[in-house]
C-alpha cells in the first residue's frame, strides 16, 4: 500500500472556546484534546513516509503515534452517568469529538496496511517482525515485553530502540529447576514485574511476547504471565484499597503494640531443629483435628487467626496465632481461651478492636511497604518486613522458616473448595460460597469484607480427583510451591501435606494421617516468647516515644495549616501549575500516614495524568482539601492514642 498526500484527512482545528471548562464536561474537553493530539501524530507519520524519510524518522515518527494512541485510548469522553448531562453549550464539542473518532479510524486503517506492506524502506527482519507484531496498538512506555529464542538479543535491541521501557528475558521469569520449558517461576516473575519501571504507579494494559520470526511464544506461557501480571496487580489494588484503613489502623493498634509488643528478631533460629504444624482454615482441618491432638511430645503448631476457633473446638491450643488481613473481626477470637498461646504474629495494620482482645505477648511484623513506613515510631527496633502472596499461609511458613523448622506439616492448607465448602467448622461462621451450574464460577459472601466473583479452574487433589479453586487460592498455591522450591535450596527442610482432599502442592509429600509423626518441639515456645525483649520498656515509652508522638501531631496540623493556606489562594488566584501546592507537598513527605490515606486518589491521578490529558490541578484541589481533612484527623488520633498509653503507664 502506497500512501499519497490525498490519503490524509485534513481535519478542522478547533476553536478555543469549544474547549472552555464552562461550556463542555472536562473529560469531554480532556478527550477531544486527545483525539486532536493522536490526529496531529497520525498526519506526521504519513507525511514523513510520503517524504521517504530516513528509517530512523519513521521510527521517530510512528514512536509518537503509538505513544499518542495510548494517551487518546486512556482518556474518556464522559464521566461516568453524565452522558444525559451533557448540556446545549457543549453540543459543538461532542461533535468535533466524532468527527475526530471517524478521522482516527481511517487513519489507523491507512497506517496498519503500510506497516505490513513491501512499501516500507529498508529494514532488518527483526525490525519488520517487531513493527508488524506491535503495529500501533502497543505502549511502549507502560506495556510489557518477554523475549525470547534464537534471536531475544536483536529483539530486545529493538524493542529499546522504540523505547520499550518494560523489558524482560524469559531465561529469567522460568522455573530453572524443572526440565519443562514453560513454567513459570513465581517468585522471580513477581519480583521481576514488580522491578519494572512504575509499575504499580501505571499497570500495563498488555504483555507482548515475542519469540521471533520463527518461533511462537507457547500458549501456556502467555496465561501464566498474564497471570502473574493479574496477581500483581490484584495484590497492588488490594493494598491501594486497604491502604486507607491501614494508618487508622496502625495508630489504634499502637497501645496493644507498646505494652505486649516483642522483638521478634530475638526468636530467629530459636527453635531449630523442631517440627511444625502449619494450619490454614480449610475444611480438610476438621479431618485432622484428633491427629494433631495425638502429637506428643508436642510440635511447633502455628495457625492462621481464621482457625483458632476451628481448633478450640477441639481443645487445641496453638504456639503462634498469625495475623494478616485488617478485615478479620473479633468474631474469630469469641470464646477462645488464649492462655495457653505463646504469642500473637500480627501484620501491623490489622483490626484493632481484635488486638485490643489480645492479652498475651505479640510480635509484629510488615507485609510490605505499605506499613513499614510508618515503622519510624519503633526507632531502631523496627519489626520485621514478611512479604506474602496475599495469603496468611505464606506469613505462617515463612515463621516456620525464621523459627528454624526443618521438619513442617501443612494441615488444612486445601487452596480450593473440597466438597464445595469454604472452611473448616467453625472457622469463617457466616462466609458463604456457591458454584455455579456449570461449575465456571463462584460466588463468596464473607462477612469481614466485600462480595467476591471469579472463574474457577479445576485442580487435582491428593487422593487424585478433581476439585474446584479460585484463581486467587490456585495463585496463593504457586506461591507455596516456589516458596518450598526455595527454602530447599537452602536447608534439607522436609514439607508434608496430610490433607487427602486439599490440592497437590508440589514440594509437600502427601501422607497419610495414621502414618505420620511430627518432630516435637526442641524447646517450650511459650517459656522462649516470655524471654524475647519487649519492643518498648519503660524509660523508651515515657522518652522517645513521648517525643516521636508529640513530634507526628506538630507535623500532622502543619500539613493541615498548609493545606487551608493552599486553597485560599487557589481561590483567590486560579492558577493553572502547582506552585500553590509546593508547601503542602514538602510537609506531607514527612507525614506517610496521610499518603497512606490518600493511596487510591494519588494513584488514580497519577496514572491519568501519565498516559492521558488530564488536568491535574482542577483535580488536585480536591486532594489538598482531602488531605487536610485528613491530617486534622490523624493529629487526633495520635493525641487519643497518646493519653491512651501514658495513662495506662501511670497505673
Amino acid at each position: 500500500m502506497t500512501l499519497q498526500k490525498s490519503n490524509i484527512v485534513v481535519g478542522k482545528s478547533v476553536p478555543a472556546g469549544l474547549l472552555d471548562r464552562e461550556s463542555a464536561p472536562l473529560a469531554l474537553t480532556e478527550a477531544l484534546q486527545a483525539a486532536r493530539k493522536y490526529i496531529d501524530s497520525q498526519r506526521q507519520l504519513m507525511e514523513t513516509i510520503i517524504e521517504q524519510a530516513t528509517d530512523t524518522q519513521i521510527q521517530l515518527a510512528l514512536g509518537q503515534v503509538r505513544i499518542s494512541r495510548a494517551m487518546y485510548e486512556s482518556t474518556r469522553p464522559f464521566e461516568e452517568g453524565s452522558q444525559s448531562a451533557v448540556r446545549s453549550a457543549s453540543i459543538e464539542t461532542s461533535l468535533r469529538y466524532v468527527e475526530s473518532v471517524a478521522e482516527i479510524s481511517s487513519n489507523e486503517r491507512l497506517i496498519i496496511e503500510w506497516i505490513k506492506s513491501a512499501d516500507r524502506p529498508a529494514t532488518t527482519t527483526i525490525d519488520r517482525y517487531v513493527d508488524e507484531t506491535l503495529e500501533i496498538h502497543v505502549d511502549p512506555r507502560f506495556d510489557i515485553f518477554v523475549v525470547s529464542g534464537s534471536d531475544a538479543s536483536a529483539i530486545s535491541a529493538a524493542l529499546h530502540a522504540r523505547d520499550c521501557k518494560r523489558v524482560l528475558s524469559w531465561e529469567d521469569l522460568r522455573d530453572s529447576s524443572t526440565d519443562s520449558v514453560a513454567r513459570v517461576d513465581v517468585i522471580r516473575t513477581d519480583a521481576a514485574l514488580l522491578k519494572l519501571p512504575d509499575l504499580m504507579k501505571c499497570p500495563a494494559q498488555r504483555v507482548w511476547c515475542l519469540w521471533g520470526p520463527d518461533e511462537q511464544c507457547p500458549q501456556g506461557i502467555k496465561d501464566s504471565l498474564y497471570e502473574r501480571l493479574r496477581k500483581v496487580m490484584i495484590n497492588g489494588n488490594t493494598i491501594t484499597a486497604l491502604s486507607s484503613s491501614w494508618a487508622r489502623h496502625f495508630i489504634k493498634n499502637l497501645p496493644s503494640l507498646v505494652h505486649q509488643g516483642r522483638d521478634m528478631q530475638g526468636l530467629q533460629g530459636a527453635l531449630k531443629g523442631s517440627g511444625a504444624i502449619v494450619i490454614g482454615a480449610g475444611p480438610s482441618l476438621d479431618e485432622s483435628a484428633d491427629w494433631i491432638k495425638a502429637q506428643k511430645p508436642k510440635p511447633v503448631i502455628i495457625c492462621a487467626y481464621k482457625a483458632l476457633k476451628a481448633l478450640a473446638r477441639h481443645q487445641i491450643t496453638p504456639d503462634f496465632v498469625v495475623m494478616l488481613d485488617p478485615n478479620q473481626k473479633v468474631r474469630h477470637l469469641e470464646g477462645v481461651d488464649l492462655r495457653g498461646i505463646s504469642a500473637f504474629v500480627v501484620e501491623v495494620s490489622v483490626c484493632p478492636e481484635v488486638l485490643s482482645r489480645v492479652d498475651r505477648p505479640i510480635l509484629p511484623y510488615s507485609a510490605g511497604d505499605g506499613t513499614s513506613i510508618l515503622f519510624g515510631i519503633f526507632g531502631k527496633r523496627s519489626p520485621p518486613i514478611i512479604p506474602t502472596g496475599g495469603s496468611v499461609l505464606h506469613a505462617e511458613l515463612q515463621l516456620a522458616k525464621f523459627l528454624g523448622c526443618d521438619h513442617v506439616t501443612l494441615v488444612g492448607a486445601d487452596f480450593g473448595f473440597p466438597r464445595n465448602r469454604l472452611y473448616a467448622d467453625g472457622s469463617g461462621t457466616g462466609d458463604t460460597l456457591s458454584l455455579s451450574e456449570d461449575q465456571k464460577s463462584f460466588i463468596r459472601k464473607p462477612l469481614d469484607g466485600e462480595m467476591r466473583t471469579g472463574m474457577l479452574v479445576k485442580v487435582v487433589a491428593n487422593d487424585g480427583t478433581d476439585m474446584y479453586a479460585s484463581l486467587e487460592l490456585d495463585a496463593y498455591r504457586l506461591w507455596v510451591e516456589q516458596f518450598i522450591r526455595d527454602w530447599h535450596r537452602e536447608v534439607p527442610v522436609r514439607v508434608f501435606n496430610v490433607a487427602s482432599k486439599g490440592a497437590r502442592i508440589e514440594g509437600a509429600e502427601f501422607v497419610p494421617l495414621d502414618a505420620h509423626r511430627v518432630t516435637p518441639a526442641s524447646t517450650g515456645p511459650q517459656s522462649l516468647t516470655e524471654s524475647v525483649t519487649p519492643l518498648f520498656d519503660q524509660a523508651r515509652i515515657r522518652g522517645s516515644l513521648s517525643e516521636t508522638l508529640r513530634k507526628k501531631m506538630k507535623k500532622l496540623r502543619s500539613l493541615q495549616k498548609a493545606c487551608t493556606r493552599a486553597i485560599e489562594e487557589v481561590r483567590k488566584n486560579p492558577a493553572s501549575d502547582l506552585s500553590p501546592y509546593g508547601s503542602v507537598v514538602k510537609l506531607a513527605s514527612a507525614c506517610p500516614e496521610v499518603s497512606l490515606l490518600l493511596a487510591k486518589q494519588l494513584q488514580d491521578i497519577n496514572d491519568q495524568s501519565i498516559r492521558s490529558t488530564i488536568d491535574v490541578p482542577t483535580r488536585l484541589l480536591n486532594l489538598i482539601r482531602n488531605a487536610g481533612d485528613q491530617a486534622q484527623e490523624l493529629a487526633k488520633l495520635y493525641g487519643d492514642v497518646s493519653e491512651s498509653i501514658f495513662r495506662s503507664n501511670r497505673r
